[in-house]
Formats: C-alpha cells, structure tokens, sequence
C-alpha cells in the first residue's frame, strides 16, 4: 500500500480506502455481498487477484473478517464494526455522486448485469408475497435483440 508519508488522519484514512476498487467492495459488503462470487459479480472489471489482494488488505487493517460459511467449504467476508463506520460515508458518497456527477453515461458505463446483481442484493423478496413470482423488468431505452440471438 502506497503512503503520503504524513500523520494526518485523512491521509491514514485515504491511504486505504482510495485504492483502487476498495471503495466498491466495501459498497458491496454494505449492501448484503457475503462471498467472494457475489463481490465479483458487483466488480466485473476488476480481476479476482486484485479483489482477492484488497479483501486482504482489509482484513489486516481490521476493517473485514473472514469467516467459514456454514457448510464450511467457503469462506464469507464480513464489515468489523470499524468497516461497518464507513457506510454512512460511502452513502454520503453516493448522495453527493447522485447530485454532482450528473454527466451522461458512456457507452461501457451502462451495464445490466450489474443492474441485476443489485436488485439481487437490494429487493426484498417478501414484497412480492408468499407464492413463487416471476418479475419481468422492459428497458425501453435498450436496443431490441432478436429472440433467436441473431
């Protein structure tokens, strides 16, 4: 990890949290993400080497904790009560992006995928009620693809 070489505490604090893609695995623990393939799915540019060198990093520095899943096979990864501090400024993060980086998006900045993997994550399921549903989701603003793939 890189260092300003100073005291100051918000150079301590941004000598973890600015690397790069740390801030989004934390966004992803704070929203629900337990294992490693659900942290992933939330970061599809990033490789499994950097995620896996991040979760690491955050782990030293006690603001993660891995655990064995229940079946015991796998391991979860979970915000200590130091990473759980950093979710309201990663939501006043999000409020201030949502009010300031209004821009339009780049072609490559439009992902569904990634829509989906935060509906996964964000969606109550009981919502819906106790029977089995299906939820149809029509993006008009998408160009229409053949249902025979061509």
């Amino acid at each position: 990890m890189r260092s300003y070489g100073q005291f100051c505490p918000i150079a301590k604090a941004a000598e973890l949290f600015c690397e790069r893609w740390t801030v989004l695995i934390l966004r992803n623990l704070v929203v629900g993400a337990t294992r490693f393939s659900q942290l992933r799915r939330g970061l599809p540019l990033a490789s499994p080497t950097v995620i896996s060198r991040r979760l690491k990093q955050l782990e030293a520095e006690g603001v993660i904790e891995r655990r064995r899943s229940g079946s015991g096979r796998r391991w979860t990864y979970h915000l200590t009560s130091a990473g759980a501090e950093f979710a309201p400024i990663l939501e006043g993060l999000g409020v201030w992006g949502q009010r300031w980086a209004r821009r339009e998006f780049a072609k490559h900045e439009i992902d569904l995928g990634l829509l989906l993997w935060g509906l996964e994550l964000s969606v109550n399921p009981d919502a819906f009620g106790p029977r089995r549903c299906v939820v149809k989701l029509t993006f008009t603003d998408q160009p229409k693809r053949s249902t025979f793939g061509a």
